[in-house]
């Protein structure tokens, strides 16, 4: 009942503007950066559309695995199930109708994608006449976040992984078969990293959760120019607001997220209290393999090439 509600709960016609694709990983800020861009007029957002989990995905997707999602022959399918959605055909991704970011008309999308793309995005940039935010994350704070890693057998075991070298290929299948959860939590990292970071361009916002925490007006001013946002007074008055998925924040986080500005680096460094020196360095031993350099050992912060100025 409750997704029939949604289905026709907002009316979607496209308008000539770009709609927005967040492309990121779990436990990155990517909600909450989603909640600040859909308080931009006429916007609505679509969250988690390959979840191949949901079975709404499945049968709407018409894939029903993530090695069928990665598969390029499935394409064809991929762009019909997005187009559905931007034109307002396919409405389970509509917002609650009972909720804070509800609005009943629409004519753009924020679309948030953590389960696919990361190869892709220029693809889906030209094809859906998108702009692109690339959000990424610190890998151990968001390795020691993560439960589960249901696409890492697909990064080892498709053709996904021909677009690494042999170096690259012979230590991900070697943590694949022995590693431990850490370890293989930070090689899904790098497979999701390393695409879009050897793919950045120019027209894309790249913005980093430690940034967007700490230096939010700032990232904010980047994002206003990147996607030519025109209501950034509305965002500002947002950015004390945790995301809706506060149930996935520990009682720390909630508590020093409304303390406000002076407590919030501790958001980017309380991953320290779960690692030691020795584990911090063999992680970023499988992440120096993959030629990563946005993130650096000793470091908590991104360096200086990849900060918004």
């Amino acid at each position: 009942m409750k997704s029939l509600i949604k289905n026709f709960s907002n009316v979607h016609s496209p308008s000539t503007f770009p709609d927005f694709f967040i492309f990121t990983m779990p436990r990155s800020g990517s909600t909450w950066l989603m909640e600040l861009l859909v308080t931009q007029p006429k916007f609505k957002y679509c969250s988690e559309l390959f979840n191949v989990r949901n079975p709404e995905v499945c049968d709407n997707l018409k894939i029903d695995s993530w090695d069928g999602l990665y598969n390029k022959n499935n394409s064809g399918l991929v762009q019909d199930y997005v187009e559905q959605i931007r034109s307002g055909k396919l409405g389970i991704f509509n917002p609650n109708p009972f909720g804070k970011y509800y609005r009943l008309s629409t004519n753009r999308i924020v679309f948030k994608i953590i389960h696919f793309g990361e190869d892709r995005i220029n693809w889906f940039r030209d094809t859906f006449n998108g702009k692109v935010i690339f959000l990424t994350r610190h890998p151990i704070a968001v390795a020691i976040s993560r439960k589960t890693l249901p696409r890492l057998k697909t990064f080892v075991r498709t053709d996904y992984i021909e677009q690494f070298t042999l170096e690259q290929k012979k230590l991900a299948e070697k943590v694949f078969q022995t590693g431990n959860h850490i370890e293989k939590a930070t090689l899904s990292w790098c497979f999701q990293n390393y695409p879009p970071l050897r793919d950045k361009s120019d027209d894309w916002a790249v913005i980093t959760y430690e940034q967007l925490i700490v230096e939010p007006q700032l990232v904010i001013k980047h994002l206003s120019e990147k996607l030519d946002l025109v209501k950034t007074d509305v965002i500002n008055k947002n950015l004390a607001r945790r995301s809706m998925v506060k149930k996935l924040s520990d009682d720390t986080t909630s508590e020093i997220f409304e303390k406000g500005d002076a407590e919030r680096e501790k958001l980017i460094t309380k991953w320290r209290k779960k690692v030691d020196s020795d584990t911090e360095k063999k992680l970023f031993e499988i992440i120096r393999t993959f030629n990563i350099d946005i993130y650096q050992e000793g470091n908590d912060y991104p360096i200086d090439k990849y900060l918004v100025k």
